[in-house]
């Protein structure tokens, strides 16, 4: 069959140097249909005004030009290397505030420009292509655009195999931490998928489960894919020397009320004055700020007591936290859902020791992988945190509890899936 790969999200965030959870995903389609061997598949590019495709060479020297800003090239970015300089560095007090390292607020690098000379240069091909009606699966990975129903209406025609990765539903199942108006704009991407998914990808039973509680529409066929459990294999990871500091942790993702980082930060002020300023570790928060936070982000900006040992950065690519995660002693993940929680896999498999809520995604994916506590549990976490920053590190981790399982098998299963529900409608 054909395959038409929906790519807007990919080209929207083209210019972006730190990939979402959700990008990795649409990537790691890309990057398997790209090495298919096919001319009948197709990148999609889908606007309000009509759709446009590009053909696998298009697609190729784009995503190369997008996967280049992901990668380290022989010097790290002026924001790694100032943190690499802080960590190695020995705390003196001098702080007011807590360190931060690039923007503090995600500006939008969004490239509409991108998706528009995509549509204006694959239009009429795309016009063509569905005129030969030749059967299609259209692979829909993101959320994106599910909000705009329009977008989607030449799903309608007969030969077409829509197939939609539904990612979480936190924003229904947990409004309190989202932007306003971000429950009813999901309730509309599902809707939207349902209405026109003969099939379904989820990234967990957990998802699952919470997609059938939720709806009471007819519900298509629904493939449980796991998420890679590591970053990328094949890229070059930058080795800088060795960080002769004390000992730190990451905490890794987006800075939302879901993440339960004030929880975090209090447990920090704990250790502070439990272990003392020299001898309490730090905390690296990787990642940029979003909704439903101003505690957090009120303490980001002027707590005096976390100002020494609490480090945020807004992003760094593949490579950078490849590096932090094979220096870290530590990765702590405190949120209250998840849909999966890649970081925290990626840390597993690594052989990084991860600390993490005790919440159904977590215990689902991250199985015997990690410590658990539960999300509000203040002393079991401090406990967790203390022991591992007084245990020995080893210079080189060591991967456990995860069997590797990387995007190419991921993309692979999830296909197969596909071809196995259509076989099964023939």
């Amino acid at each position: 069959m054909r395959i038409f790969l929906d790519v807007t999200r990919t080209l929207v965030h083209s210019r972006n140097r730190t990939p979402t959870g959700i990008d990795r995903v649409e990537h790691a389609y890309v990057r398997n249909l790209l090495t298919q061997g096919s001319d009948d598949i197709w990148f999609i590019a889908n606007t309000p005004f009509g759709a446009g495709a590009l053909s696998v060479e298009e697609m190729r020297r784009t995503f190369s030009a997008i996967e280049e800003r992901h990668q380290l090239s022989e010097e790290s970015s002026p924001e790694f290397t100032e943190l690499l300089s802080v960590l190695g560095s020995p705390i003196d007090g001098s702080r007011e505030v807590p360190l931060v390292i690039g923007k503090k607020y995600s500006t939008k690098a969004d490239s509409k420009k991108s998706v528009a000379a995509a549509f204006l240069r694959g239009a009429l091909r795309f016009s063509r292509l569905l005129r030969d009606n030749v059967p299609t699966i259209y692979l829909h990975t993101s959320h994106l655009q599910l909000d705009e129903p329009n977008c989607f209406s030449w799903l309608r025609r007969p030969e077409i195999f829509p197939v939609f990765f539904i990612h979480d539903l936190i924003p229904i199942e947990f409004p309190e931490f989202c932007s306003p108006g971000a429950a009813g704009r999901h309730r509309i991407r599902v809707h939207t998928a349902l209405t026109h998914a003969r099939a379904l990808i989820v990234n967990s039973k957990f998802t699952r489960d919470s997609l059938l509680r939720y709806t009471e529409e007819q519900v298509p066929p629904i493939g449980v894919v796991p998420l890679a459990n590591s970053i990328r294999e094949t890229q070059q990871v930058y080795e800088p020397s060795p960080l002769r500091s004390q000992p730190f942790f990451l905490h890794v993702g987006t800075i939302e009320g879901r993440k339960n980082l004030g929880h975090l930060l209090n447990v920090w002020r704990h250790l502070i004055k439990t272990m003392g300023e020299v001898h309490a570790p730090r905390l690296v928060i990787l990642g940029s700020r979003g909704w439903e936070c101003e505690n957090v982000t009120a303490a980001l900006d002027r707590s005096r007591e976390l100002a020494n040992h609490v480090i945020e950065i807004s992003s760094a690519n593949d490579a950078e936290l490849h590096c932090l995660m094979r220096r870290a002693n530590g990765l702590i993940t405190v949120s209250m859902t998840e849909g999966f929680g890649l970081p925290p896999v990626e840390a597993v498999r690594l052989g990084l020791p991860v600390i993490a809520s005790d919440i159904p995604a977590h215990r689902e994916v991250l199985g015997d992988g990690c410590e658990f506590v539960a999300p509000h549990d203040g002393e079991a976490l401090a406990n967790k945190i203390i022991a591992l920053t007084t245990k020995r590190k080893n210079s080189q981790a060591q991967g456990v509890g995860l069997a590797p399982f990387g995007w190419h098998e991921h993309v692979e299963q999830a296909l197969s899936f596909i071809n196995s529900v259509i076989s099964e409608n023939r």
